[in-house]
């Protein structure tokens, strides 16, 4: 009866959600991008894991990390505990860093912890769960409580307290956990993921969509709004396609064009994944694509001379018989070494296989978001793409 009383009390402090859209400013950390891809990979550490009322659209502010790793704050639980998370459209799960990590962890260590015993609304669970990464797996248990994300907050919300982190990598990362905005076809589980909780308490209408800020000199990330989009962002109307597999945020592509080589042709299977820093293709594509670009592979990268960065080839992505247009300096990455200072210049094309039945599929990731808003529409089982204003 006393944590039922507690509980009632929770409800009256949250009160009614508010009508007017909310906006939370963030700072965004200085690029560290290249302390990651020195160890020889072009891709991030999770590249290969596989307001409020309805109607009324809810930002949630992006943190701009490694000028590909776009996060926010949640908070979980009652007194709120606080956390930075990957809002992740190639996955369905959501977990954080758990205060029974052992010392031993140090990217557990190093990161916001949540605590279930400092938690009023807390309701245990403890099935035990594992998520893959490229760079290891998360282990933990299942545990649920209050969250609250932007000024909504979600009711017995299920999570991961993550007991392992996935690899050493995670010790650097600036966020600490991630929440999964894909289908709860791909939750580990089957654990009903915070969108699909959002629309069944009826907080925002089933859409949400994604401004990426590429400007790596602005302390501004962007913004996820949730329940709709912000014509603010985009110019023009969006060009809509339908999902082909409601489990990631996939659709067709017709082909892809560079440099006069067709890739793709007769129609592949592509993805929106907001927690891939690149463009995912094929492993057997990636060395003809980088030919056709001009780039060439010096010390595990395909690297382009910074000074022809200007002459280089477009990206032509054909979607919904529209093509989608990449610059150079939309897909060449800009790594200026933090000890010699030297600049180098980096293709954002690598190499993925993601066999059947996830697979096989190309990854349109931060990279093509950042150049075009994305809304993902829940509601209609449908993506769309607009023209970002510059």
């Amino acid at each position: 009866m006393l944590r039922l009383l507690i509980i009632l009390l929770i409800s009256v402090a949250f009160g009614d959600v508010n009508s007017e859209l909310i906006r939370i400013p963030l700072t965004k950390f200085k690029t560290v991008r290249q302390s990651f891809i020195e160890v020889g990979t072009n891709t991030n550490i999770i590249n290969t894991k596989y307001g409020p009322c309805p109607g009324n659209p809810v930002p949630e502010v992006l943190f701009n990390y490694m000028d590909a790793q776009y996060y926010g704050p949640i908070s979980i639980g009652y007194p709120p505990q606080t956390f930075r998370v990957i809002f992740d459209t190639g996955s369905a799960n959501l977990w954080v860093p758990s205060a029974t990590c052992p010392y031993s962890n140090v990217a557990c260590q190093l990161h916001n912890k949540y605590d279930n015993k400092k938690s009023v609304s807390y309701k245990p669970n403890g099935t035990a769960i594992s998520i893959g990464y490229a760079t290891g797996s998360m282990k933990g248990f299942l545990s649920t409580d209050t969250m609250s994300i932007a000024g909504l907050n979600i009711a017995d919300q299920t999570f991961a307290e993550a007991v392992t982190e996935p690899g050493a990598t995670f010790a650097a990362a600036k966020f600490d956990g991630i929440m999964g905005m894909g289908f709860n076809r791909i939750s580990i589980l089957n654990v009903e993921t915070v969108f699909d909780n959002m629309l069944k308490q009826k907080l925002v209408e089933p859409k949400f969509s994604f401004f990426l800020n590429r400007d790596a000199n602005d302390q501004y990330g962007g913004e996820m709004l949730l329940g709709g989009s912000d014509p603010a962002y985009y110019t023009g109307n969006f060009t809509y396609l339908n999902i082909s597999r409601p489990a990631y945020w996939q659709f067709k592509m017709d082909y892809m064009e560079v440099g006069g080589a067709k890739f793709c042709n007769g129609g592949c299977q592509a993805i929106c994944d907001s927690g891939t820093s690149l463009i995912g293709v094929p492993t057997a594509l990636l060395g003809p694509i980088q030919k056709a670009i001009g780039a060439k592979k010096e010390g595990g990268l395909y690297q382009v001379p910074c000074n022809e960065t200007s002459t280089l080839p477009n990206l032509n992505f054909s979607l919904g018989d529209k093509l989608f247009i990449l610059e150079p300096r939309d897909y060449i990455v800009n790594l200026t070494n933090s000890v010699t200072k030297k600049v180098r210049c980096i293709s954002g094309i690598t190499g993925i296989d993601v066999p059947w039945p996830r697979g096989p599929f190309w990854i349109l990731g931060d990279i093509f978001m950042g150049r075009f808003y994305t809304e993902f529409d829940k509601g209609n089982n449908r993506i769309g793409f607009a023209d970002v204003k510059r």
